[in-house]
């Protein structure tokens, strides 16, 4: 995503009279940066979670991206090659590769603490975008499995960019549940956490908890 941004910032750039160039590649520069110094959003995030269990336990977690409109406006202008609004097979191949897949190095922005112990998002699966109410909406998986058992385990997912150029909230109180959910004792909350930090103003980003066990 900050690859194809970065490459359309610089389409905007040519626009520009040539007395402005050399500042504006400066800016796309230090938008490019994986850290940004001013800690002040430029994309915006409304995220909603759903929490997938199978016969062992917990298998993973779906997220659902709704982007902002300007985002939104822009990926629709690069990728919607045909302007019939909606998103073909082979368009969202080219956008997942070319505004999505780079999320890799960040994890996907995907913040996880199993029982305390830290866990590294290395890939998600069943990528889709739609275009739904003129807004970009990004979906897929994240493959997390934890065994149930007798004792209680924890877990703790927090969505945000460590750099605050991406503003993600969390919109859902009670994340839904889907899959054999019913062989578990469950209870979820959202609140804010200590065990991650981000450059919101607290400091402290939105958090899904989730406590389960075998019933």
């Amino acid at each position: 995503m900050a690859v194809w941004l970065c490459g359309r910032m610089r389409k905007l750039s040519e626009l520009i009279s040539l007395a402005m160039k050399e500042t504006i590649v400066g800016l796309i520069c230090i938008l490019c940066l994986p850290v940004i110094t001013a800690a002040h959003p430029h994309l915006f995030v409304e995220a909603k979670l759903s929490i997938v269990f199978d016969e062992k336990g917990l298998a993973g977690i779906e997220e659902q991206w709704c982007f902002d409109e300007m985002f939104s406006a822009m990926i629709i202008e690069d990728f919607d090659k045909n302007k019939n609004q909606q998103f073909e097979v082979e368009e969202i191949s080219i956008l997942k590769k070319e505004a999505f897949s780079n999320l890799e190095s960040f994890e996907y922005f995907t913040h996880v603490r199993l029982d305390g112990k830290f866990f590294k998002v290395e890939y998600v699966k069943d990528f889709q975008a739609e275009i739904k109410n003129e807004k970009i909406v990004y979906k897929f998986y994240v493959p997390c499995p934890v065994a149930a058992g007798e004792r209680i385990k924890t877990i703790k997912l927090s969505i945000f960019d460590k750099s605050y150029y991406t503003a993600i909230q969390l919109m859902d109180s009670k994340p839904k549940l889907k899959g054999e959910f019913g062989f578990y004792e469950i209870h979820t909350q959202v609140k804010r956490v200590k065990e991650f930090i981000c450059f919101e103003e607290d400091g402290f980003p939105e958090t899904m908890i989730l406590k389960f066990r075998s019933k």
